[in-house]
């Protein structure tokens, strides 16, 4: 894009150019020949300097975006880690769901070592159910990059059919670090 942007310009710039160098050799003389000789005798277009403005131009772009492109990775990097860490809980959450659907209850010892055994666990601080409303606090680790020591709320809520929805609630975590599921409102 950069390139084609350049090649453009260049070529509009090199245009108007070569027309007032036309121009000013056919005020010279009246004969074709005698103009075309001119135009021979100048100067041609300067691959240095075409290459050091094309250069120029591309240094200047890289100089504005990279740090825009590397302030976007890394909260791509945070935000892939807090969905990890969110991922972590899921047995926890099927805990909840299981002894819903049998007792229709929240446990009252939930079984944190299998949050533990998950893979985005490091991203995690700590893990706290709420054994009165089912809600599960994460607490980010510093794993988790720039939201380290902020948490996440994994709320459930209980449709018609008595089934377990859960809704990611940002408690402190800024909406870029978010994953999309806890974007929603």
């Amino acid at each position: 894009l950069p390139g084609m942007a350049m090649a453009l310009a260049a070529d509009s710039l090199l245009y108007r150019r070569v027309k007032l160098e036309v121009r000013a050799a056919e005020a010279t003389s009246e004969r074709a020949d005698d103009v075309a000789a001119l135009l021979r005798a100048r100067r041609r277009t300067a691959p240095v300097v075409a290459l050091a403005l094309g250069g120029g131009a591309l240094v200047l772009l890289l100089k504005v975006t990279v740090p825009e492109l590397a302030a976007l990775h890394v909260q791509h990097v945070v935000r892939a880690n807090v969905a990890a860490g969110i991922a972590a809980a899921a047995p926890l959450q099927r805990q909840v769901e299981e002894q819903w659907e049998r007792a229709g209850t929240i446990p009252r010892r939930p079984d944190y070592a299998a949050v533990e055994a998950e893979r985005g666990a490091a991203f995690l601080d700590n893990v706290h159910l709420s054994p009165k409303t089912g809600r599960v606090r994460l607490g980010l680790g510093a794993a988790a990059g720039e939201v380290a020591g902020k948490a996440v709320l994994l709320a459930p809520t209980v449709d018609a059919q008595q089934r377990i929805h859960w809704h990611c609630i940002a408690i402190d975590v800024p909406a870029p670090f978010l994953p999309p599921e806890c974007r929603r409102v």
